[in-house]
C-alpha cells in the first residue's frame, strides 16, 4: 500500500487537493507518514534545488522498508513529483529507482549520476536524535527530557523545533518525527554575483540534466551584486551569499484570503440574484427580500474575513525582517566571498565580510518575544538582576572582551524587557549568538565541495580601515532637532551628506554605531567631528574578524587537523590623494637615478654649455643668438622637470607595490575537514540567547558545559 501513499501525497503536493474519495480507510504506517513529513516539509515551496536530494534519500533509505513499493509505481508517480512541490528531485528514473530501493525494492539505480549525491550542508540533531530514538512514545516533557541528554542536541534547536509541542497526551516517535519535520529551522539561499556567462544551448536544458556547479551558474547569472567596491584588491569571482529564514505565508493567511476571495465572488453572485429579482419583481416581493437578506449576510461575513486577513497579514509583516541592506526578506547573515591564490596555500575561497544585520540590530534593540504572564513576576526579578550586572560591567567596557561580554547581556536584558511590556525589538530569530558559526560552516562546505585548498577572510585591522570614516568625509556636523537630529557631512570642501530629518532609532544607521553613541550622549545642542572622531569600529572589528572567527573555526577544525594560520594579502590602493602626496614628498630611488642618469646629465650639460656661452666676455655674440640660449636653458629644465616626474613615477609605483597588505586568516581544507563538510554540520551550535521558561533553563545548562 505504502507505494500508493506515496503518489496521493505527491498529487496532493502538486494540486493542493484533499485526499480522493477513494482513500482507503486504513491509515498508513507510522514510518510512512512520518517518512512523508519528513520529505515533505523542507521541499515544499523550493525552488529547484537538485544539490539536496542526497539528503532526501537519506531521509527515506533510514526508514524501514516496505516490499511492496515497487519501481513501476515509483516512475508512474514521477511526474506528479517533478511539477509538485519537491521540484525536479525525482526528475530520472535512476532516482527512482534508488529511492524505491530504499522503500525496500531490490532495483538499483544505474546510468549517469545524479543531481543529488551530496548531503544538505546542514542537518538537524535533534532530528537525528528522534529517528534513533529508544523512547516509543511519552509526553512532550519526556520527549524533551530523552533529547536533551543525546549528543550534539542543543537547546536552541530544542526551543525552536519542539518549544510548542502539546502539553498534554502521549506523542509517539513517528509523531515526533512529524513534529520536527513540519517545525524544523530551514535555510534558504540567494547568491548575488554574475559568474561566467553559460552557453546558448543550456537556456533549453532541463534542471535535472545539470550538475549542481552548472545550477549554482544558472542561479547567479542573472542576479548583481550591490557591494563589490568593498573588497580588497586581487580578488576574482565576486559574489555576495545571502542566508535566509523562510518568509513563505503561513497556513492561516492563505486560508483566510482564500475565504475573502471565495466570499467576493458569492456576494458578487449575490449581488446580481438580488438586482435581477428586483428588477423583474414587484416591491416587497419575498424571493427579493430573501435575495437581499443572503447578500446582507455575505457582506457582514465579508467584512469579518476581510479584518481577520488583515490581522493576520500585519502579523506575518511583524515576524519579517527587513535589512536596510538588502532587498530580500529575512537574510539572517550575508557573506561577501571571491577567490583568490595565496602563496604557500593555494586556492582560497575568501570571505570579505561576513555580518547579520538582523541580530547586530536584536542586540541593540532586543528581540519581540511576548512573555507568558506566570512568567512575568521572575522575569521582572531576572530583569532587576541583569541591570544590576550591567553596571558593574561598565567600567570593563574600555576592553574588547569587555565590550562584547557587555553588549551581550544588555542584549539579553534588552530582549527580557521587550517580552515583559510586549513592545519594541526585531522579530525573534534563532542562532542569535551562532549566525556566525552558520555562515562560516556554509563557506567550508562550498570550498569542501568546489575544491578550494584554504577558506580565508580579511583580518580586523583591513575591516575597520575600509570603513573608515576619515577616509571618505572630512568633518560631520550634528544638530539637535527636537527628538530628531540634522546630520551633514562634508569632503574636501564639499557636502556630501545631508540629513535633515533622522529619528534617533536611525542615528546609528546613518553615522554609525559609535558616532550615534557619542551624539546621543553628547549634553551640547550641535557639535562637529573631524580627525580622530571619525576614526572608530577598529576595536569590534578586530574582536570579532581576528578573535571570534578564528575560535569558531578553530573549534570546526581542530577535530579534522586544521588550524587557522596567516597568509599575505594584496595592500589596499592608495587613494588619489595619497598619490598626489605621495608624488610631492618622493624622491627618486637609486633604480630610478641609475636609469635616467645619462639622460639628466646630457640635458644638465647642455644647459652648462649654453650658460658658459652667454656669460663669456671673450665672445661676441649678438642680442638675438643670447636670447635663443636662453630659450634653449628653458626648454632643457622643462625637459628635466618631466624627466624627475617620470622617476618620480616610477619610484611611487614601487613603493606602492612593495607595501605588504594585511595578513589574511586561512583555514586550510584538509581531507578529514573535506569529508566531514562533505557529510553536513549540524545546524545548532552550543549556544543562542534564549531567555525564561523551561529552555531558558535548558540554555543556562548548555551555557555552563552541559549537554556538549
Amino acid at each position: 500500500m505504502s507505494d500508493w501513499w506515496l503518489g496521493q501525497l505527491a498529487r496532493q503536493d502538486q494540486y493542493g487537493e484533499p485526499p480522493p474519495a477513494n482513500w482507503p480507510e486504513q491509515s498508513p504506517p507510522d514510518a510512512f507518514e512520518a517518512a512523508a513529513a519528513r520529505v515533505r516539509a523542507p521541499y515544499r515551496n523550493a525552488a529547484p534545488v537538485g544539490a539536496r536530494i542526497g539528503q532526501l534519500a537519506e531521509q527515506i533509505t533510514s526508514m524501514p522498508s516496505w516490499a511492496d513499493v515497487a519501481t513501476e509505481q515509483m516512475n508512474k508517480d514521477k511526474e506528479a513529483f517533478r511539477t509538485g512541490g519537491i521540484g525536479s528531485l525525482l526528475a530520472d528514473t535512476s532516482v527512482a529507482q534508488e529511492l524505491a530501493g530504499g522503500f525496500g525494492g531490490t532495483t538499483k539505480a544505474v546510468g549517469k549520476p545524479v543531481i543529488g549525491e551530496l548531503a544538505s550542508p546542514f542537518y538537524s540533531a535533534a532530528g537525528r536524535a528522534v529517528e534513533n530514538a529508544k523512547l516509543g512514545k511519552g509526553t512532550g516533557e519526556q520527549w524533551l527530557g530523552y533529547l536533551r541528554n543525546q549528543p550534539g542536541v542543543k537547546p536552541e534547536e530544542l526551543q525552536y523545533v519542539f518549544g510548542n509541542l502539546p502539553k498534554e497526551g502521549m506523542l509517539t516517535k513517528a509523531q515526533m518525527q512529524a513534529h520536527a519535520a513540519e517545525n524544523a529551522v530551514t535555510l534558504g539561499e540567494v547568491v548575488k554575483g554574475k559568474r561566467t556567462e553559460l552557453p546558448e544551448e543550456w537556456l533549453n536544458r532541463p534542471f535535472e540534466e545539470m550538475t549542481p556547479d552548472e545550477l549554482a551558474r544558472l542561479n547567479t547569472r542573472d542576479n548583481p551584486t550591490k557591494y563589490s567596491q568593498w573588497q580588497l584588491p586581487g580578488g576574482e569571482n565576486y559574489r555576495e551569499t545571502l542566508l535566509t529564514l523562510p518568509s513563505e505565508m503561513p497556513k492561516e493567511m492563505i486560508a483566510a484570503r482564500d475565504n475573502v476571495t471565495r466570499l467576493e465572488r458569492q456576494a458578487a453572485d449575490q449581488m446580481a440574484e438580488w438586482k435581477g429579482l428586483a428588477e423583474a419583481s414587484p416591491p416587497g416581493d419575498p424571493a427579493t427580500l430573501a435575495a437581499y437578506q443572503r447578500l446582507a449576510s455575505t457582506r457582514r461575513e465579508l467584512g469579518a474575513a476581510d479584518e481577520l486577513a488583515g490581522r493576520l497579514s500585519n502579523q506575518r509583516a511583524d515576524a519579517t525582517f527587513r535589512s536596510s541592506h538588502w532587498d530580500e526578506p529575512n537574510v539572517l547573515a550575508h557573506v561577501r566571498t571571491n577567490d583568490r591564490e595565496i602563496p604557500g596555500v593555494g586556492k582560497s575561497l575568501h570571505v570579505e565580510e561576513i555580518q547579520s544585520d538582523w541580530h547586530q540590530k536584536g542586540r541593540g534593540e532586543g528581540y519581540r518575544q511576548q512573555i507568558p504572564e506566570a512568567e512575568r513576576p521572575a522575569a521582572i526579578e531576572k530583569l532587576h538582576e541583569f541591570e544590576t550586572r550591567l553596571n558593574e560591567l561598565g567600567p570593563q567596557r574600555s576592553t574588547a572582551e569587555g565590550a562584547a561580554a557587555y553588549d551581550a547581556l544588555r542584549a539579553e536584558a534588552t530582549t527580557l524587557r521587550n517580552r515583559i511590556t510586549g513592545e519594541g525589538g526585531v522579530p525573534d530569530a534563532p542562532f542569535k549568538s551562532t549566525w556566525a558559526d552558520v555562515a562560516l560552516k556554509r563557506q567550508i562546505r562550498e570550498a569542501s565541495e568546489k575544491g578550494y585548498d584554504a577558506i580565508s577572510w580579511t583580518p580586523g585591522e583591513a575591516q575597520a580601515a575600509r570603513y573608515d570614516l576619515s577616509k571618505h568625509i572630512d568633518s560631520l556636523k550634528w544638530y539637535r532637532d527636537g527628538d530628531n537630529y540634522r546630520i551633514s557631512a562634508g569632503k574636501d570642501g564639499e557636502l556630501v551628506l545631508h540629513e535633515p530629518v533622522v529619528p534617533p532609532e536611525k542615528l546609528a544607521d546613518t553615522v554609525g554605531k559609535e558616532l550615534a553613541e557619542k551624539i546621543a550622549k553628547s549634553e551640547e545642542q550641535h557639535g562637529v567631528m573631524s580627525g580622530l572622531d571619525l576614526k572608530v569600529g577598529g576595536e569590534g572589528m578586530r574582536a570579532f574578524y581576528d578573535k571570534m572567527l578564528v575560535d569558531k573555526a578553530n573549534a570546526i577544525g581542530k577535530k579534522h587537523g586544521a588550524r587557522v594560520e596567516q597568509g599575505p594579502l594584496p595592500a589596499e590602493k592608495p587613494s588619489e590623494i595619497e598619490l598626489r602626496r605621495l608624488h610631492d614628498n618622493t624622491k627618486p630611488d637609486e633604480i630610478a637615478t641609475a636609469k635616467y642618469s645619462k639622460q639628466w646629465d646630457e640635458l644638465v650639460a647642455d644647459k652648462h654649455a649654453i650658460l658658459a656661452q652667454n656669460n663669456d666676455p671673450t665672445l661676441k655674440q649678438s642680442p638675438l643668438y643670447k636670447q635663443a640660449g636662453l630659450a634653449r636653458i628653458n626648454q632643457i629644465e622643462g625637459e628635466l622637470d618631466k624627466l624627475h616626474q617620470v622617476m618620480v613615477s616610477e619610484t611611487v609605483k614601487r613603493v606602492v607595490a612593495e607595501r605588504k597588505g594585511p595578513a589574511a586568516h586561512v583555514l586550510r581544507i584538509t581531507p578529514e575537514l573535506r569529508a566531514a563538510a562533505m557529510k553536513g554540520f549540524p545546524l545548532f551550535t552550543a549556544g543562542g540567547l534564549v531567555v525564561g521558561g523551561a529552555m531558558g533553563e535548558l540554555a543556562r545548562q548548555d551555557k555552563y558545559g552541559r549537554n556538549e
